[in-house]
């Protein structure tokens, strides 16, 4: 049997990010999980993060993948509504897919709550990386999506990275933790009152942040032109998560000459995932995205 055929019955399977607990902060316990009637599986409090795989049955000739960060307000993870539905659809497009079960920092002390999902998603990336030949992904086109607090994720694994140890004897370790390319979906990205949601950076960094941790994860502020090529993706009527953080992350890219493209849809709100529940232009934004994936050559 071709490896191609075992990959076409191969079920989703979850791997541990960690060999032993984590060296960032590790608590022992079980990972909170339960069913909501509309969202379906949601997760918080994780206690032992991974990665859930779902490899494309027939790989795209580009090779590429996706890690993709549920939302959820660093509170929860909205785990099929913004994971495992997204898995399925780009598996679709032969694009392997990770879900990423990060650390919710809402439920850690205050010394780790700014510490743990940032880890976590850093370790998957470069875990990833690392089993490219075993996955048959090109571990140079991995992007990394983000929704809502895992947008601002997602977005900080793309201003906050490292080009991995060298000379480490762990080949996970010696992997670069930079994403290929962002897709942020109604991503939390400022902290400044008024555009930031305040939920999502209280869970992150507690009641009274400095103002140095307020600006270090004010993501638009720490945009560079090694900043990856990003897509964005808002409603205008979002109320929780105002469009203004995807426009000012979009005008840093700008500033700095990173590619860029936005598509700010009229309405469709928050959370909207497939936006199977709204009508209008926003409903087409998987065409966008997937035509915004055959512009950078991943599909």
């Amino acid at each position: 049997m071709t490896t191609l055929s075992l990959q076409a019955q191969q079920a989703p399977f979850q791997v541990p990010l960690w060999p032993g607990p984590p060296p960032v902060c590790p608590r022992t316990g079980e990972t909170d999980i339960y069913h909501d009637d509309n969202l379906g599986t949601l997760i918080r409090d994780v206690r032992q993060p991974l990665i859930e795989v779902y490899l494309a049955p027939r790989p795209n000739p580009n090779a590429a993948s996706v890690l993709i960060c549920p939302g959820g307000g660093y509170y929860l993870l909205a785990w099929d509504w913004e994971g495992v539905e997204m898995a399925r659809w780009y598996n679709e497009m032969g694009i392997t897919a990770f879900v990423l079960r990060y650390r919710t920092p809402h439920f850690e002390q205050d010394s780790c709550r700014s510490r743990v999902a940032l880890a976590d998603a850093q370790q998957a990336l470069r875990l990833v990386r690392s089993r490219a030949t075993e996955w048959r992904i090109d571990p140079h086109r991995v992007a990394v999506m983000g929704f809502s607090a895992g947008g601002h994720l997602a977005s900080t694994l793309g201003t906050q990275y490292d080009s991995g140890q060298p000379t480490a004897t762990d080949p996970v370790a010696r992997q670069s933790c930079r994403p290929d390319a962002l897709i942020l979906m109604y991503p939390v990205i400022s902290s400044e009152p008024g555009v930031a949601h305040a939920g999502s950076f209280e869970n992150l960094l507690g009641k009274t942040p400095s103002p140095a941790q307020l600006t270090r994860f004010s993501n638009d502020r720490q945009v560079t032109p090694d900043t990856p090529p990003t897509l964005l993706i808002h409603a205008a009527d979002d109320d929780l998560v105002p469009a203004e953080n995807s426009i000012r992350f979009y005008q840093a890219l700008l500033r700095h000459h990173v590619p860029a493209t936005m598509y700010l849809y009229p309405d469709g709100g928050h959370g909207f995932s497939f936006a199977r529940h709204k009508t209008g232009p926003v409903t087409r934004w998987p065409q966008d995205c997937m035509a915004w994936l055959e512009w950078i050559g991943w599909k």
